[in-house]
């Protein structure tokens, strides 16, 4: 049943074997035994996905109760002082690869030395479940009911050149200047927004000369002086504080986004990807105490 479980999870019998240890063999046959001795199909197959059945889906909701009393008995066993082990997978966006956020993954590990972490930095959208990744950090909200989904802090974008492409260019003093700039734009940036204070708003549709699915890349090709982007205030600050980035019509604001940690629902209290939600949180609050500004541009 649980085998079962874990296949109907992750819709693949090779992925359910990578994350079970076993090979994908040895998977199917639980799963057919199984089959066989309720009598029932429980999943269509194909070369490439499996599929509950009807008959499946009102089992498996039967399995994951059966796992969680399991797990919550084993949990009581092991006793809450016990000290914290196992393997946590994080994925963040790559811009978190330096700075503050390595700092975190650095004390945690001091905390609790039997922890191992997978940390991988990726721009690009992941399914949590059937990749195996315990928590995601996001600069988007995630809207599945599977997931949990909490915001961490807010920051506010703005946009950003070096000092040699303007001195190329030119000073840029008025909203109809960005007309004639040279954008490198991340590949989601179709248009945003500019705000002024007073209420003045304006749509800007920028046609990039390059465009790139990477911040931490869009955020190197504008330090070589290759145009105009929008980049996360968590990210320019430090560059615009040694000078090598200047900020363009700081007078205009863009529209704020928000930092999310995300996470299986089915997450346990005590658990190791609770306890680190619990940590980065906290890190993250005491850093606004101390100083709102070191870390976040914020609103």
């Amino acid at each position: 049943m649980a085998v079962f479980t874990k296949v109907a999870e992750l819709g693949s019998f090779r992925r359910a074997a990578e994350r079970l240890n076993l090979s994908a063999s040895v998977v199917s046959h639980h799963v057919t035994q199984l089959e066989a001795q309720l009598g029932v199909q429980l999943l269509f197959r194909s070369t490439r996905h499996v599929v509950l059945t009807h008959e499946g889906q009102g089992f498996y909701g039967s399995c994951c109760a059966m796992l969680q009393a399991a797990e919550e008995a084993l949990e009581g066993l092991r006793g809450q002082d016990q000290e914290l082990s196992g393997k946590l997978v994080i994925v963040a966006p790559a811009l978190f690869s330096s700075g503050p956020f390595l700092q975190d993954i650095t004390s945690f590990c001091q905390l609790y030395p039997k922890v191992q972490i997978q940390l991988e930095f990726d721009d690009s959208p992941r399914n949590l479940v059937q990749d195996g990744i315990d928590i995601s950090i996001s600069l988007e909200p995630e809207s599945s009911a599977l997931m949990v989904c909490t915001e961490m802090f807010r920051h506010r974008p703005g946009l950003y050149a070096a000092p040699a492409y303007l001195q190329g260019f030119g000073a840029i003093h008025r909203v109809e200047d960005l007309n004639h700039v040279d954008w490198v734009c991340h590949n989601r940036d179709v248009h945003m927004v500019l705000r002024k204070e007073g209420g003045q708003s304006v749509q800007i549709d920028p046609t990039p000369r390059l465009s790139v699915n990477s911040i931490a890349a869009l955020h190197e090709l504008v330090l070589s002086g290759l145009g105009v982007a929008q980049l996360p205030g968590l990210l320019a600050r430090v560059d615009v504080d040694k000078g090598v980035l200047v900020p363009v019509l700081p007078d205009w604001r863009c529209d704020s986004g928000g930092c999310y940690l995300v996470y299986s629902a089915k997450a346990k209290a005590h658990s190791l990807t609770l306890r680190f939600v619990e940590f980065l949180s906290e890190r993250v609050r005491r850093g606004f105490v101390k100083d709102k500004q070191s870390q976040f541009d914020t609103e």
